[in-house]
């Protein structure tokens, strides 16, 4: 039986839908259960904004003990970087093994719509700071200035685990993923995301109107209540 993976069956949409309501199910256990047993509570609200608010883990680092600890790292121009990975990047953030950790993200397309995807979001505003005098965030390589590197995504972090030494290898579990939501009023409750045809990508040449080939940009919208699909 379909389970939400054949658009071809004509109950897709409400085998779908049960999939996804029998995940949240689980998932919610499963973060309840660890929560709980660190001495936590898991904050999922209903849109899913934040697995783990700042207010909350700043309330589980104050209280300390024994257990895990819950962190929360924002994605701003500190604790960016752009285009690079380097080991001799300063952690910006440190935990142990076990603990939970909310990471902000941003994607280095959100300039593309700075109405839908910056203005009104402090953190990404002043990683897409770029005036005459100043630059919120240097931009593709560790280098001085501007750097040589080729890179092109925004990478929150690093983050440093207590007693991991070099050759370790480590596991890292992605509980819940959450879109982004718009900081404007003029679109609240949604979150939008950005598709480039560019020529060196795979839709370049697989436009569905227009001459081809050419590059275009595609804004896309998503809910970020999670009121509907």
């Amino acid at each position: 039986m379909c389970q939400g993976d054949d658009p071809n069956c004509r109950d897709f949409e409400k085998h779908r839908l049960d999939f996804r309501t029998g995940l949240a199910k689980e998932r919610r256990s499963f973060l309840k259960s660890g929560f709980a047993a660190s001495g936590g509570a898991a904050a999922l609200a209903t849109a899913g904004i934040s697995l783990v608010p700042p207010a909350l883990a700043q309330a589980s680092a104050a209280r300390g003990g024994a257990g895990p600890r819950l962190h929360s790292l924002p994605a701003n121009a500190e604790t960016v970087h752009w285009g690079y990975f380097s080991k001799s990047l300063a952690p910006r953030l440190e935990v142990s093994s076990g603990d939970y950790v909310t990471i902000e993200t941003l994607t280095h397309h959100a300039n593309d719509d700075a109405e839908r995807m910056v203005q009104g979001d402090p953190g990404a505003e002043s990683v897409f700071l770029w005036t005459k005098d100043k630059k919120g965030v240097m931009r593709r390589g560790a280098g001085p200035g501007d750097g040589g590197g080729l890179g092109v995504h925004i990478c929150t972090g690093p983050v440093a685990v207590r007693g991991a030494e070099p050759g370790d290898v480590l596991e890292v579990r992605i509980l819940d993923v959450a879109p982004r939501p718009s900081a404007n009023p003029a679109f609240r409750g949604l979150a939008f995301g950005s598709n480039a045809a560019a020529n060196w990508g795979f839709h370049y040449k697989d436009l569905l109107t227009g001459e081809k080939p050419r590059e275009v940009v595609t804004i896309y919208e998503l809910d970020a209540t999670g009121s509907r699909n």
